[in-house]
């Protein structure tokens, strides 16, 4: 049961990510809404950097790894994820289900 619910919240996390990468990202914008940062990306992109805590492979989706480089680059990045680095930090050994 548990794997089954694991594969299902996999195939719909996938199925969002290329509607992030392709759709509201593209090739073209360097934000969710175009090339000014707004509120969006500073909310969006909180869930999105919790990718990196499951190790995700973020490469099937490039626009979404400049998208969240552009933010990680942001002077306040660090210091607002302070916590959540740590969390994943301590996660560092545990054998986790990658999206």
């Amino acid at each position: 049961m548990q794997s089954a619910t694991l594969q299902w919240g996999k195939e719909r996390a996938q199925g969002w990510m290329k509607v992030l990468d392709q759709y509201w990202i593209g090739p073209k914008n360097g934000y969710l809404c175009g090339d000014k940062i707004t509120i969006a990306d500073y909310f969006a992109s909180s869930f999105v950097a919790l990718g990196d805590v499951l190790r995700s492979d973020f490469s099937p989706y490039p626009n979404v790894q400049r998208w969240l480089n552009n933010m990680k680059q942001l002077k306040s990045w660090n210091k607002v994820n302070e916590t959540i680095n740590g969390f994943a930090a301590s996660l560092k050994d545990a054998k986790l289900e990658a999206l």
